[in-house]
């Protein structure tokens, strides 16, 4: 027995390094970041808090915030990423070891902003980060996309920003990696990039000056997958309901239920349908087959715009209401997903069924990918413009008062159909709206 007990002994020595490193960084756990805030100039107070939110809402993501420097001493050793948003300060010998030590060791580094204008007083964390701060003009500009074969920037786009445009001096050029860029005149100049430090991570983007760019939902976008990627993770995109609303709009769907939508069962199409959430989406299916129906908002609008994003599957007819009815009536933006179908076009649901396809639409659609509608509806009788994944689908002016100038929006699967046609899902997220 005491031989037993002595080999136990010996065995969760032996164990206790591993077990306890497995502790942050454990796979399938939420990635621990250590968000490190301070000093003069920018709001990190009011802030920071905007990304907290966003990180924490994918579920992926525990965040702790810190003013306190001696914790990059020891207690960033319980993390798994350091996210740096501070400007000027200084660090000790030991809060240098700590920080860059962290990261040599196999952490991860996400530098926002004033990171590259921070503790001037080591090289070792200019070297580190990749470079630092040596000016900066101020204004709108596009961050264009620089490197779209990087996990944290493949598939995204260019975006535009008013934010300070920061210039560095490089230290380590050969060891960098763009990821984007931004030109304006005279500027021409990295704003994001990669590098590995020891068996760490490092991401640095300049952007992040004031409240206008951290609550750019492609900024907050950029920032999220570099979270992952900087924790060795699976890079995500955060769903779009956990991002801010695009500038001016407002989320109409809260992606985890459908408060302020209903299901109408009077409309023609059977009995509605079933409409449920699904990983931050709106998916609409018949049910039983052959019996269709809409999901509408309970709220009516008049004059607006309208962003909302499509995944259909194959097969399926669906479509986007505007000003609709209870019953159903109103100008539908064709999602018509299958063999003779058109997408982006209009049709006159329940108002004369007068119809006019796009022609833009096989070459606009991404297929098996999110498609992205911005619609605009004004006046009585509408004029209705319809883009889809920035091309412009259709102008339709409509000449005659058919329906109120206010109604619901709503999402639709067709009744009917043939029967391989019923299993179909119309699948929809990212519903914004701004007044017109």
């Amino acid at each position: 027995m005491k031989r037993l007990r002595f080999i136990s002994a010996v065995l969760i020595a032996l164990l206790m390094p591993t077990l306890s490193s497995m502790g942050a960084g454990a796979p399938g756990g939420k990635i621990k970041v250590m968000f490190l805030r301070g000093g003069g100039v920018h709001d990190w107070k009011h802030n920071t808090p905007v990304l907290k939110g966003v990180l924490e809402a994918t579920n992926d993501f525990e965040v702790t915030f810190t003013e306190n420097l001696d914790d990059l001493k020891e207690r960033i050793k319980q993390f798994d990423v350091i996210a740096v948003y501070t400007t000027g300060l200084t660090l000790t010998k030991e809060q240098e070891d700590g920080l860059c030590g962290f990261v040599e060791n196999g952490g991860g580094f996400v530098g926002i902003h004033s990171a590259s204008d921070s503790f001037k007083n080591s090289d070792r964390y200019w070297e580190m980060t990749g470079g630092h701060f040596s000016g900066h003009r101020s204004g709108r500009y596009t961050v264009y996309i620089y490197d779209h074969e990087h996990p944290i920037t493949k598939g995204l786009s260019d975006f535009e920003v008013e934010d300070e445009t920061y210039r560095h001096n490089f230290h380590r050029n050969a060891q960098m990696r763009s990821l984007t860029r931004m030109s304006r005149g005279d500027e021409r100049q990295s704003m994001a990039w990669v590098s590995d430090y020891g068996k760490g991570r490092v991401f640095y983007t300049g952007n992040g000056h004031d409240m206008k760019v951290w609550s750019n939902p492609a900024f907050q976008r950029l920032v999220v997958r570099a979270m992952y990627w900087a924790a060795k993770r699976e890079v995500k995109d955060p769903s779009p309901s956990v991002l801010s609303p695009e500038p001016g709009f407002t989320h109409i769907f809260d992606g985890k239920t459908l408060d302020g939508w209903h299901v109408s069962r009077s409309t023609g199409h059977g009995t509605g349908g079933k409409w449920v959430v699904e990983n931050g989406i709106i998916v609409g299916q018949q049910n039983p087959p052959g019996q269709g129906g809409i999901l509408i908002t309970d709220k009516k609008y008049g004059d607006f715009e309208l962003i909302i994003e499509a995944k259909p599957e194959w097969g399926v007819d669906s479509g986007i209401f505007l000003r609709s009815t209870e019953t159903g009536k109103g100008y539908q933006v064709l999602v018509d997903y299958h063999g003779g179908g058109n997408v982006g076009g209009i049709y006159g649901e329940g108002i004369g069924g007068f119809h006019f396809p796009s022609k833009q639409y096989p070459d606009a659609w991404k297929k098996d990918d999110w498609n992205i509608f911005r619609i605009k509806i004004l006046g009585q009788p509408p004029q209705i413009t319809v883009w889809m994944n920035g091309v412009h689908m259709i102008d339709y002016k409509d000449e005659e008062v058919r329906i109120p100038e206010k109604g619901g929006i709503a999402v639709q699967v067709h009744g009917g159909g043939p029967t391989e046609g019923i299993k179909e899902k119309a699948v929809y997220r990212n519903v914004q709206i701004k007044p017109l």
